[in-house]
């Protein structure tokens, strides 16, 4: 080859690569988004979009949103994943294990970017986290290794608890592992681990008519996507029970429920976004690592009742619940170590203050709170 001949195909080499992001400027990409539950809005959304933003994606200039639901039915979650392949879409994102292992199911070329699945590895969703391989990435939290800390917390808030009630999905694929955890746990405080399963919203008032009879002491309530859609009414029956709950997102403190503690949710969202925009400028979502939190927060209401809104005229707005953000340090989730800032609320205090008394309607505050 002449000197020409090799500077020409150097030439063509290094324009080749500018040529094609020429031409993808010009595309709409297809974005489709998996929910379990019935809509996608409020933070989540918003952090979505925010991260989007941050990466200079528009909606309607250069992607569009494609959105299914599963109405909060495994089976239904599949027959979304097939709408959203015979859209074309250019990347699937998925909330919740259910939904990402139906994405998993639905198809093993369009790229999935899985936001909260817990347990990402032993659900069988990814190979490993720092090598997921096939075409499924994302997010996952710590769902087993915080239980531990969920029922120190637990029992923080009712010292003398001795029996407690584990609220759990069966058809959640994370749930056996993390009662597994809970057992241990349970043995570690010398408390006795009631185990309590709810499939569909209809049997959580039985769930819980369960462990008044089983005289619990408290309850944990395992992180689940129709928990999570069912928080009011979970916060409510965990008041009028009198059982002090600990969940494991904020957004059942911001219905009423007493304590979480877990990660920040909408921020895996915004995390999220960041993993779209990598697969749609080329990388393979099989070689990006699983992202994991590296921060956990708990939350509490520390004035008015667990189960009690803001604007139940039967109690005092809830003031002073805190926002503590529990720092993980830690080589492996095992070996977690945990701060609280000085300052926490008691969740003891927490617990006293909501608890219905013998002597008021449920919902009024103790007269000392």
């Amino acid at each position: 080859m002449t000197h020409l001949g090799i500077v020409a195909l150097a030439l063509a080499l290094l324009t080749a690569p500018l040529a094609v992001q020429a031409q993808q400027a010009g595309k709409v990409y297809n974005i489709g988004y998996l929910g379990l539950g019935s809509s996608f809005d409020g933070p989540n959304r918003t952090a979505f979009y925010r991260g989007r933003q941050e990466h200079g994606w528009i909606e309607g200039q250069n992607f569009v949103l494609t959105t299914r639901f599963a109405q909060l039915k495994t089976e239904r979650a599949r027959e979304m994943v097939a709408e959203l392949v015979q859209r074309r879409v250019d990347v699937i994102v998925v909330q919740s294990a259910e939904g990402a292992l139906a994405a998993k199911h639905g198809t093993s070329t369009i790229p999935i970017v899985a936001v909260s699945p817990a347990d990402a590895v032993a659900i069988g969703l990814v190979a490993s986290l720092a090598r997921p391989g096939a075409n499924v990435t994302g997010l996952s939290y710590l769902g087993t290794e915080l239980i531990a800390k969920q029922m120190e917390l637990l029992r923080e808030a009712v010292p003398n608890l001795s029996r407690v009630a584990a609220l759990s999905n069966p058809a959640n694929p994370t749930h056996a592992p993390r009662l597994r955890a809970a057992a241990i746990s349970a043995q570690g405080l010398r408390v006795h681990l009631e185990l309590i399963e709810a499939r569909t919203p209809s049997e959580l008032a039985k769930g819980f008519a369960t462990m008044r009879r089983a005289r619990v002491g408290g309850a944990l309530v395992l992180s689940d996507p129709m928990f999570g859609a069912e928080a009011r009414r979970l916060a409510q029956l965990a008041s009028t029970s009198g059982l002090p709950a600990i969940y494991g997102f904020r957004n059942h403190v911001d219905a009423g429920g007493l304590i979480s503690y877990g990660p920040d949710f909408p921020n895996f969202f915004y995390r999220a976004a960041a993993y779209v925009d990598k697969i749609l400028k080329g990388a393979k979502p099989g070689d990006l690592p699983i992202e994991q939190p590296t921060n956990v927060r708990t939350d509490h209401k520390s004035q008015d009742r667990q189960g009690a809104g803001p604007h139940d005229p039967a109690v005092a707005p809830a003031t002073s619940r805190s926002d503590d953000r529990m720092t993980v340090r830690a080589d492996t989730a095992s070996t977690m170590a945990v701060e609280r800032p000085a300052g926490s609320h008691s969740l003891a205090a927490a617990a006293h203050c909501w608890r219905p008394t013998r002597e008021a309607s449920v919902g009024r505050l103790r007269e000392s709170c």
